[in-house]
């Protein structure tokens, strides 16, 4: 059944979609980590007071999603999600450039806290949020579980493992390491990361709009409930 099901473009097209920008799009969580520890000074209790900043991102942004944007076309929050990602990676590079203390004399705490709230929470509330919500629409009945497993797999290899193993790749590439001069490609690092966010915006119209999603909703399961319906009556005719 599920094998079915995706083969409809409305549902294999938005999977493709975050599949390939998995692979586009470098996270480098574990290296900003290290830059705010050793270049920035930051402390640990600090950077723990820091990370927090994500999960408040996270809380706010399903809020204002569910009271405001929740009827919104699902391919316009997920450009404007690439969009906050874009600019959210412009102050991370202009953070390592020290930009914001040498003429603007902010420290990097207030830097960090807002890249970390922007960050995470608009990943989350403006891109897997309303595809989760979007791809429920089009789920088949009877194999709802699997279905939701399947695509929450997608979406979590996408956001979390594909990223970081992107990033992981572009720093070897790039010889940014923690000792020498090596770390000073890291700006390399963030510069290609916006090409390939820009890219990755190119292929939002892939995404289906969400009357094409509630329309192959509405044709996938009038086909199951049909179906069913014309096995009953096939058995009450063989009693």
């Amino acid at each position: 059944m599920i094998a079915d099901a995706i083969k409809n473009k409305e549902i294999y097209m938005p999977l493709i979609f975050f599949v390939a920008t998995g692979f586009m799009v470098p996270n480098y969580d574990d290296v900003t980590y290290f830059f705010l520890l050793n270049f920035c000074r930051i402390s640990h209790e600090q950077f723990t007071y820091l990370a927090m900043n994500q999960s408040l991102g996270i809380i706010i942004g399903l809020i204002v999603y569910v009271k405001y944007l929740k009827n919104v076309e699902v391919w316009k929050l997920i450009l404007a999600s690439l969009c906050f990602n874009f600019l959210v990676n412009t102050i991370q590079y202009c953070n390592f450039l020290r930009i914001n203390v040498t003429y603007f004399d902010i420290g990097d705490i207030p830097v960090n806290a807002f890249i970390m709230l922007l960050g995470k929470g608009t990943q989350t509330s403006l891109s897997v949020v309303p595809m989760t919500v979007m791809m429920m629409n089009v789920i088949p009945a009877n194999i709802e579980a699997s279905m939701f497993a399947f695509i929450t797999a997608i979406l979590t290899f996408s956001t979390d493992w594909g990223g970081q193993f992107v990033g992981g790749v572009v720093c070897s590439m790039l010889g940014v390491t923690g000792e020498g001069i090596g770390f000073n490609n890291f700006g390399k690092a963030l510069i290609l990361k916006n090409v390939l966010l820009v890219l990755s915006i190119g292929l939002v119209k892939i995404i289906p709009t969400n009357k094409e999603i509630k329309d192959l909703g509405e044709k996938l399961n009038n086909v199951k409930l049909n179906t069913e319906t014309e096995d009953s009556l096939i058995s009450g005719k063989s009693e």
